[in-house]
């Protein structure tokens, strides 16, 4: 006579079919990992320096099925726009300049992905808008013989005012600095920011040296300020909520001279001749593709140079 199963084996053997048979049908419908190589990607700008400026992308993402296709115009995937798998061809303007590294994706995956610098053409003075076209200043409203600068009388020429809401103001020199890559170099330079009034009572400005898909970020503020300051530098982070950045307060409305030492990738930060902070940087050595400075207001810059032994660039 054949032995019957027990009630409590059958339930247990028919719940395991349950879950095994979701898993079976999971693997079956599972889609093959797309080929990167059945892929294109390029671009062409319209400019060959300058903003704003508009990049032509060619591309062949028909691979992707019915996949969702963005274009990523650098490093930030947030900022991806989503275009046609069927198109070939997709226009976007940059509105300011730098190094992007500009991406190809289906869903998350980023697919191709290529370098591309909008250079700025010698100095070029703006003002940011949040989701809009900046404001570009003439070369003759901010360029002097020995310094840039954006005064209130200028801002007042184009019905900007300085209260209640600070303007954002930038200055950029992207261009191609002759391999001056950021583990050993000397930068320097000197600035100040006449205005602390109201809202600007911080004066808080940043400079940044720009690299190839990197960044070092030197702050600056006024002296009573310096509970909140965040330096960065290829790959290395401080905030001044664990580290002692008071050294990065001074007297803005006053010329401050601001000296980068960077050998075999430990970096010294320099604020009027005393070493404000050293940290070491762990991303590997790249190239640096220049300068911009941020400021709320008003601003002043002069003096900007990059030194690598006997080479030395002045912007």
């Amino acid at each position: 006579m054949p032995k019957k199963t027990a009630p409590s084996r059958k339930r247990g053997i028919w719940l395991l079919g349950l879950l095994i048979l979701p898993a079976i049908f999971l693997v079956s419908n599972r889609k093959p990992p797309l080929n990167p190589a059945a892929f294109k990607f390029s671009s062409n700008k319209v400019r060959m320096e300058g903003v704003p400026n508009s990049v032509v992308f060619n591309y062949d993402a028909t691979a992707a099925g019915k996949g969702d296709v963005y274009i990523a115009q650098s490093w930030d995937v947030r900022r991806k726009m989503r275009v046609s798998a069927t198109e070939k061809v997709y226009s976007t303007i940059y509105y300011v300049p730098g190094y992007f590294r500009a991406k190809l994706m289906v869903g998350d995956q980023i697919m191709k992905e290529h370098d591309l610098m909008i250079a700025s053409g010698g100095w070029l003075a703006l003002l940011e808008k949040e989701n809009d076209v900046p404001l570009y200043f003439k070369k003759e409203e901010f360029q002097y013989p020995d310094s840039i600068a954006v005064s209130a009388a200028v801002l007042s020429g184009y019905n900007v005012a300085l209260q209640p809401a600070l303007p954002a103001l930038r200055f950029y020199n992207v261009r191609d600095m002759e391999g001056i890559q950021d583990d050993n170099f000397t930068f320097e330079t000197t600035l100040k920011s006449e205005y602390d009034q109201g809202t600007s009572a911080c004066q808080r400005i940043e400079v940044l040296i720009l690299c190839k898909n990197d960044v070092i970020i030197i702050p600056l503020c006024a002296k009573g300020c310096v509970g909140n300051l965040q330096l960065y530098a290829a790959g290395a982070s401080v905030g001044s909520g664990v580290a002692d950045l008071s050294k990065f307060g001074c007297d803005l409305r006053q010329w401050v001279n601001v000296k980068v030492v960077a050998k075999d990738r430990h970096m010294q930060f320099f604020v009027n001749g005393m070493e404000a902070y050293a940290l070491d940087c762990p991303d590997m050595p790249v190239d640096i593709v220049g300068v911009e400075y941020r400021f709320n207001g008003i601003g002043v810059v002069k003096g900007t140079r990059f030194i690598r032994g006997d080479k030395v660039i002045v912007l």
